[in-house]
């Protein structure tokens, strides 16, 4: 359980969400054999959290992407110069603040995911075991 537990990270990419998959199914299966069906809550959020993290991000870089660039915009019109060819994610400042949202962000998911585990693990009497 601790093992499979320890496979659910954040999903960088799809190998990471299949494994993701694979473990929560292994985990659900313990679960079932244990009887422990008021688990089943606390694995669903797992998912949803897993699912949300990709999301969030995904929506949180756009945002971050759409403002550089309209500020971009605006710094080039104002001296009259061509604003059609911008690439925000070219620009120095994006990759900071891509990197300070992806740590900040991060933190709070696996904050999050860490309850989840830790409740799963205090259900099935293993939290402080090295099983």
């Amino acid at each position: 359980t601790q093992t499979l537990l320890r496979n659910i990270v954040l999903p960088r990419d799809a190998m990471l969400e299949e494994k993701n998959t694979l473990a929560l199914k292994g985990i659900l299966e313990i679960i079932a054999a244990a009887g422990v069906q008021n688990l089943n809550v606390v694995c669903q959020e797992l998912q949803q959290l897993l699912g949300q993290y990709t999301r969030h991000k995904e929506q949180t870089i756009q945002q971050i992407e759409d403002a550089l660039k309209a500020q971009l915009e605006q710094q080039l019109a104002a001296k009259g110069l061509d604003t059609s060819q911008i690439n925000a994610s070219m620009h120095p400042h994006y990759h900071e603040e891509v990197a300070k949202l992806s740590r900040d962000l991060n933190d709070q998911y696996i904050q999050a995911l860490e309850q989840r585990k830790k409740l799963i693990l205090e259900a099935l009497g293993l939290a402080n075991s090295q099983q």
